[in-house]
């Protein structure tokens, strides 16, 4: 039995059907692969941060100084300004404080809880970590305000 001979339309037929057919593939492996990526590696949810009124006290310090200092609520709240504006990563949280070297250790005090938030430059960029939380990209000129008062 011979091949069957195809005419023009019917060609473009298939091939349109192939067509349609490789692209809602090619869409549904990307859709499957960032859902998979979002799974494995999540973001991290929106940065904790006290209110202004509930912090009792603050003390910044260094990895090599653990003494630290005190700071005032009024430096605090510049601070703040910049913790609110960080941006979560796909980076997770998974010591007590972070691997790098140098960091600024931010200790603040609530009636309900201790805050530690870990300042450091990796790569270029800015990190805020909360341990077990998750890690943050904060604006560099963080580093300026901390620098002067750790």
């Amino acid at each position: 039995m011979p091949g069957r001979d195809y005419t023009y339309c019917e060609v473009r037929e298939i091939t349109k059907k192939g067509v349609v057919v490789t692209f809602l593939v090619v869409i549904a492996v990307i859709l499957g692969g960032f859902l998979v990526c979002n799974e494995l590696f999540p973001a991290a949810g929106p940065i904790q941060y006290p209110s202004p009124e509930a912090v009792t006290s603050i003390r910044i310090s260094t990895d090599s100084n653990n003494n630290g200092s005190e700071i005032s609520a009024a430096d605090f709240a510049e601070m703040l300004t910049h913790i609110r504006d960080s941006k979560p990563t796909r980076n997770m949280s998974v010591n007590d404080a972070p691997s790098v070297s140098p960091y600024y250790k931010i200790e603040v005090l609530t009636d309900d809880r201790m805050f530690y938030y870990y300042v450091y430059e990796e790569n270029d960029n800015v990190y805020i970590e909360l341990p077990y939380e998750g890690i943050y990209v904060i604006d560099r000129q963080i580093l300026n305000i901390i620098s002067g008062r750790a």
